[in-house]
């Protein structure tokens, strides 16, 4: 398989840092060496022309040279702007250099320092078919990083080897406190939610990813949106997420003021705050992320310490993704014109009470009564506790998917006692429910007709009637 690596870097700080750790550890034996042996590597490192002396006197990137197909190539003045977005720039010539050859494409930034084995991890999950690969970082203060950990650990051909567990023995002492911000229990909670980290006492941290760029994907297989995540995923299968520190780990190496507005609120963790930050970076893959929580440690790992924590991050997660769902269907009804169900429904997700009562994931039909209705029927006044808000709400939700637009769109079926369908209640006894008429020209709903064709917002099939339901 071809392999097509991308690294961005000018500017003295990144040059630095690139010679002095991202490029020695990369060369390590079992990093890129490793990747070659079962890959062919092309690797492609866009620079300032400014900085094109810098290569040219490096032995190290005679080294490289030898390893892979290099290519380095230079940036004009000009072509030099903001940061980020001449970064982007990068790689979206790295994903066109990939998709003309049908290759995988490779990212790999110029400040990160690499454990031993990281690449060799990632040649083996490609080989096993994997195509689109993700892993995270630990960012840690460049300003305190030890750099003799490179004399230290640095062969003869002037690479460096670092085993995993004391990189990241390191990189905790190192943290960065943007880092740590992320900490669940913590005070200061970034705005930018895409990870958030529990504490695994004398083990280590336990990691659940919200949502993350690639780190090696297949560009012909695999479409990326507007944050540069996974646009669609049809199969799973040909998914992996690094989850072992002892398996994938490498430091961000970060200035210690970097982004410090990030961290400089105090902020605690607010479950509404991270599901709408999840909802505007969505990706089909991000439900799929979160589910694998990842494990830094230093030690052999004692399951009795880990599951606990596992548990319960996942239960806070959970509800989370329930609220991003419940956001999601929000935002729908109101684009639909379904304003007044719509603020009810967003009343009780913020308040907390819905998210208890209904789980977004599962599939599911919702009866939306039209504004109209709500100018004749019953509905929640202004004064109305949450509760009872969410109740009304969930009173027009029912498990599973009701079927009514094929009968509606043939007039004339015969009559099917399977589709007499028991939608649940809330506040019903168990047992009870809603009388659905599928075959009926409208379908019925209890007293209720339907008033438009449905639509399906994620697991949810959404239909409009014509009353409230009692």
């Amino acid at each position: 398989m071809l392999v097509c690596a991308t690294t961005g870097v000018w500017g003295d700080w990144h040059l630095r840092q690139f010679f002095e750790f991202a490029l020695p550890t990369l060369l390590s034996e079992g990093n890129l060496p490793a990747l070659v042996k079962d890959h062919r590597v092309e690797y492609s490192i866009v620079t300032s022309a400014a900085d094109a002396s810098r290569f040219r006197s490096s032995s190290l990137l005679d080294q490289l040279a030898d390893l892979v197909d290099l290519r380095v190539s230079y940036l004009s003045p000009r072509e030099i702007d903001e940061p980020i977005a001449t970064h982007h720039r990068v790689w979206r010539e790295g994903i066109r250099r990939a998709t003309r050859k049908g290759a995988m494409c490779l990212f790999l930034p110029p400040d990160v320092v690499w454990a031993d084995g990281s690449v060799a991890g990632l040649s083996r999950v490609l080989s096993e078919g994997k195509r689109a690969v993700f892993n995270t970082y630990l960012r840690v203060v460049s300003e305190s990083f030890p750099k003799a950990i490179v004399p230290m650990h640095r062969a003869a051909d002037g690479s460096v080897r670092i085993p995993p567990r004391r990189l990241v023995e390191v990189g905790f002492k190192h943290v960065h406190p943007l880092m740590s911000c992320f900490l669940v229990d913590g005070a200061h909670m970034p705005k930018h939610i895409d990870l958030l980290m529990w504490g695994v006492p004398g083990q280590g941290l336990s990691i659940r990813l919200l949502g993350r760029e690639l780190l090696c994907f297949d560009p012909r297989r695999f479409r990326l949106n507007a944050q540069a995540m996974l646009d669609e995923v049809t199969c799973t299968d040909e998914l992996h997420l690094f989850t072992d520190s002892d398996d994938f780990f490498a430091l961000s190496l970060t200035p210690m003021w970097k982004d410090h507005e990030w961290y400089a609120t105090e902020r605690g963790f607010d479950p509404i705050q991270a599901a709408a930050w999840w909802l505007a970076y969505d990706s089909p893959v991000n439900s799929w992320l979160w589910r694998q929580p990842i494990r830094y440690h230093t030690s052999e790992l004692l399951e009795e310490e880990w599951l606990p924590v596992e548990i319960s991050s996942w239960k806070q997660i959970e509800y989370v993704e329930r609220l991003r769902e419940l956001f999601r269907i929000y935002g729908a009804l109101r684009a639909a014109g379904f304003d007044r169900f719509a603020s009810a429904l967003g009343v009780a997700a913020a308040a907390g009470g819905l998210a208890d009562l209904w789980n977004p994931m599962e599939r599911s039909t919702l009866l939306v009564p039209t504004n109209a209705a709500f100018e004749d029927g019953a509905q929640p006044g202004s004064r109305s506790t949450p509760e009872v808000i969410a109740e009304f709400v969930h009173r027009h939700r029912k498990v599973g998917e009701a079927d009514f637009v094929a009968p509606w769109r043939s007039r004339g079926l015969p009559a099917d006692p399977r589709r007499q369908m028991s939608v649940g209640t809330a506040g019903l006894c168990e047992g009870a429910g809603l009388e659905v008429d599928s075959v009926a020209y409208p379908p019925r709903a209890g007293r209720a007709s339907l008033a438009g064709y449905g639509f399906r917002v994620g697991e949810t099939v959404v239909y409009p009637i014509d009353r409230i339901l009692d």
